[in-house]
């Protein structure tokens, strides 16, 4: 029986999309840079003038420049000399698109190069010397260009690593991914049942289950969430469970709870609150 293929790279894409949803970052997948179709996993621009508040994975902390693209190699792939040279032949392209001109091109300090991997690069670093810039992250000077690499696997356990650490095949770092890599956009629980189906599919027993990830990553989604979106959507006997149940909710004054109502609904609801059911 055929084996399914993993997607591992529009999955790791995906995660770092959903990391900076609500950032001044914006993130494009698959960015095709030729004629010929040939995609860069991940392409991060970050607006220089605005302040990115939010504290990123080793490697790209304290890095990013305007323009940020990104080879990502998960435990499948390998990243070799080949892989570094697409990535360099990416941000040639690439730079052409986005300067006035070929004529006029911008200046090469607003792009950076990025290598992701799950794993570390044996083979590069048997080739090449690569540079430890701090643990897990490393450097390789490729002709007049610098290339960062990050090494998921050897990343220490910290709260902006988490992302990283999902897509290592550590056990104990998928654990620790799980319990805090924060999800920042509603629509990311779906990727995180689909990631962890992955793994299943390639025989990895996980130390936990994708629902309780899904639940937790729910709940700390909802903890950030503002009153209107937590009370969107419920009827008006739901609103008053959820005020009596929720400690969040303590000190919500009754305007903030029915402004997501209609009308009809808000008037219930204030009859509810006059005379409350037996809880």
């Amino acid at each position: 029986m055929k084996q399914e293929q993993i997607d591992w790279h529009r999955r790791f894409g995906l995660m770092v999309q959903d990391f900076f949803t609500g950032t001044p970052c914006e993130v494009e997948l698959e960015r095709d840079l030729s004629v010929k179709s040939q995609f860069l996993d991940v392409l991060i621009i970050h607006k220089p003038d605005v302040v990115l508040d939010r504290a990123l994975p080793d490697g790209l902390e304290g890095h990013l420049a305007e323009y940020n693209l990104i080879t990502f190699k998960s435990h499948q792939d390998t990243l070799n000399a080949d892989a570094i040279d697409e990535l360099l032949g990416h941000s040639v392209n690439y730079r052409k698109q986005v300067s006035p001109s070929f004529d006029d091109l911008l200046p090469k300090c607003q792009f950076r190069l990025f290598a992701i991997c799950a794993r570390y690069p044996e083979g590069l670093a048997a080739e090449v010397p690569l540079t430890e810039v701090q643990t897990g992250v490393y450097e390789v000077l490729w002709g007049v260009t610098t290339i960062r690499i990050i090494v998921a696997s050897r990343l220490p356990e910290s709260e902006p690593n988490a992302l990283l650490h999902l897509f290592s095949r550590s056990k104990s770092l998928l654990e620790y991914g799980r319990q805090h890599c924060r999800i920042w956009s509603p629509q990311t629980s779906t990727l995180v049942a689909d990631l962890f189906a992955g793994y299943h599919v390639e025989g990895l027993t996980m130390p936990y289950t994708m629902e309780e990830f899904i639940r937790q990553a729910e709940e700390r989604l909802m903890q950030r969430a503002t009153v209107a979106t937590r009370l969107k959507g419920l009827t008006p006997e739901e609103v008053l469970q959820t005020f009596r149940v929720d400690q969040r909710l303590q000190g919500v004054s009754p305007e903030q709870m029915v402004e997501t109502l209609t009308p009809e609904a808000r008037e219930k609801l204030r009859k509810l609150l006059d005379n409350p059911p037996p809880a």
